[in-house]
């Protein structure tokens, strides 16, 4: 996991990035002023669509 604290003040967030071995799985953006989670992204393995 990858943590970014980004932002000063009101617009303060956390970015959280989770990752396996060989991608991102999961993307978080947390508010720091509330605490809330405002945006999750989740990712999916596509490598292998195209073959």
């Amino acid at each position: 996991m990858l943590t970014l604290d980004c932002g000063d003040a009101a617009a303060a967030i956390r970015v959280r990035l989770l990752f396996d071995q060989h991608r991102v799985i999961e993307r978080e953006v947390v508010s720091s002023e509330v605490g809330m989670v405002t945006e999750r992204t989740y990712y999916e393995d596509m490598s292998g669509a195209f073959k």
